[in-house]
């Protein structure tokens, strides 16, 4: 019988399967597949999809084979599933399946979730390439979320909010609680957020007193990283004291030059990811009985991230991310932001007031999932998108005409992107100067515009603009471009070079 990749799409259908169980059994069948490599975990409410990808640039610019799993996706499947500088397509993983589901019993497989199934794929895809370690992005929750199979070296732990409460609980410290559960005895584990929003000193107690409980080293920013404006420019400094093991030491570098411009939140994150960086290479350098100049080392590291080549996770997209595309006369600006939840837009709407003036209002067009906070979410947004026009999409989940609150329904609503964008082009600009179009709400709802607005759907007359503006906006578009290029049928078109250069990796095993 050959497996095909529909099938694999067809479990999306068992939607949320929580527990261990089933994902555990599948793992032991093949050969505890999940521990057989090293990893890091990510777990958080919002930010820890941009956390994994810039740790997973980091390390792979460090030189290592680093496997990446992410979700959900924007608009391949195969953006889940990546390996630093040999990409991995959609033909990729549907050759990879019948080898998956051949070592699972059929009564088993036929049991697993999607995102349980997708997961072990990535582990035998990166297997097969000879990954060094992967990078994993928990899916919902952290203690029994399928990716929690791992035995990480080194967790980070974003930030917290309320999202998913029929799965996790309604409190931020129930949540906190199912997030800071993939902290392992004796590993360290970063905390990527600080005290600044309701809720965060009540996350950070149940964080320190679990870490405390399995004597976990714990890093958080702003108390032992975080960054400091110098007369020297942005830095990002790393000074955990005697938290760690071995000789204290204290390092700082500047910041990439991609965050110019950035949101703060793609900042915090970034910082996460570096100071997991720093605690995964110096324990790797001990382990080896080698010296770890961090200084030299992450400088270095940091000065070779904001280059446009090697690997940039399409899981980028969609944070904060500007497009330009020409429009008749001139370029139309696009905002895109996947705030899909309360806490993503409040800090969405803080980067916006950073970036145009809190007084400023820009028009938006959103689209939020059927069973999210739609009110809580437009109560945020509507105080700085104005005017606002929301749109539909095509998957049973998206937002429906009788589950938008009494409050917003007065707001047009657009059966989908292209006609939201006819309707917001169609009223009077209410500022004196044009301002980017806000596109925002779920990650599905911002993958099918970003579809649209960059010419992947037949009809449409949008094109992105080839002249990327800065180090951030270079990045952004390489990797939207990867999002359209892993669906390629020929793998071999979208070979990057990595740090072992382009072609098979040496010692890899067929998948």
């Amino acid at each position: 019988m050959t497996i095909r990749f529909e099938e694999l799409f067809a479990k999306r259908l068992s939607r949320i399967k929580p527990g261990l169980a089933r994902v555990q059994e599948a793992n032991e069948q093949l050969g505890w597949i999940s521990v057989r490599t090293p990893s890091i975990m990510i777990a958080g409410t919002n930010g820890k999809g941009t956390t994994s990808a810039f740790l997973w640039r980091l390390l792979s610019l460090a030189g290592l084979r680093c496997g990446l799993f992410t979700s959900p996706h924007l608009l391949s499947f195969a953006e889940r599933i990546q390996m630093s500088g040999h990409p991995v397509t959609e033909s990729d993983l549907e050759r990879a399946i019948p080898g998956l589901v051949s070592r699972v019993d059929a009564g088993l497989w036929a049991e697993l979730s999607f995102f349980e199934a997708s997961l072990l794929l990535g582990f035998r895809v990166w297997e097969g390439r000879g990954s060094q370690v992967n990078v994993l992005e928990a899916g919902l929750g952290g203690r029994l979320d399928a990716t929690n199979i791992a035995n990480p070296d080194l967790c980070i732990i974003t930030s917290i909010g309320v999202d998913h409460a029929d799965y996790l609980g309604s409190s931020i410290d129930k949540i906190a609680f199912e997030k800071a559960s993939i902290i392992r005895p004796g590993k360290p584990a970063v905390a990527g957020f600080e005290l600044r929003n309701p809720g965060d000193a009540d996350a950070m107690r149940v964080i320190e007193a679990i870490a405390a409980s399995r004597s976990a080293p714990l890093l958080r920013l702003g108390r032992d990283f975080g960054i400091a404006n110098t007369p020297d420019g942005v830095k990002f400094w790393f000074d955990p004291g005697r938290r760690l093991s071995g000789q204290p030491f204290r390092l700082e570098a500047p910041l990439p030059s991609f965050f110019d411009g950035a949101a703060p939140y793609l900042i915090e994150n970034f910082c996460a990811a570096a100071a997991a960086l720093i605690c995964w290479l110096r324990d790797k350098s001990g382990k080896a009985g080698q010296s770890f100049d961090g200084p030299r080392k992450i400088t270095s590291l940091f000065e070779a991230f904001s280059a446009p080549g090697g690997p940039w996770s399409p899981v980028l997209c969609g944070r904060f991310h500007p497009v330009r595309v020409p429009d008749g006369a001139r370029d139309r600006e696009f905002l895109f932001d996947v705030c899909h939840n309360p806490h993503g837009a409040r800090r969405f709407v803080e980067a916006l007031d950073r970036a145009f003036g809190e007084g400023a209002t820009l028009p938006g067009i959103v689209s939020i999932l059927n069973d999210k906070d739609i009110g809580g979410i437009l109560d945020v947004l509507s105080g700085k998108l104005q005017p606002v026009v929301l749109f539909r999409i095509s998957n049973d989940r998206g937002l429906k005409p009788d589950s938008i609150p009494v409050p917003y329904r007065d707001l047009p609503l657009a059966g989908d992107f292209t006609e939201a964008t006819r309707i917001l082009a169609a009223m009077p600009e209410s500022a004196s100067e044009p301002t980017p179009w806000v596109v925002c709400g779920s990650v599905m709802a911002v993958g099918e515009a970003l579809g649209v607005v960059t010419g992947t759907d037949t009809g449409t007359t949008w094109r992105q603009s080839q002249t990327p503006r800065g180090p951030r906006e270079a990045a952004l578009a390489a990797a939207l471009e990867l999002c359209h290029r892993v669906r390629d049928r020929d793998p071999s078109s979208i070979r990057l070079a990595g740090p072992d250069g382009p072609g098979p990796v040496a010692g890899a095993r067929p998948v």
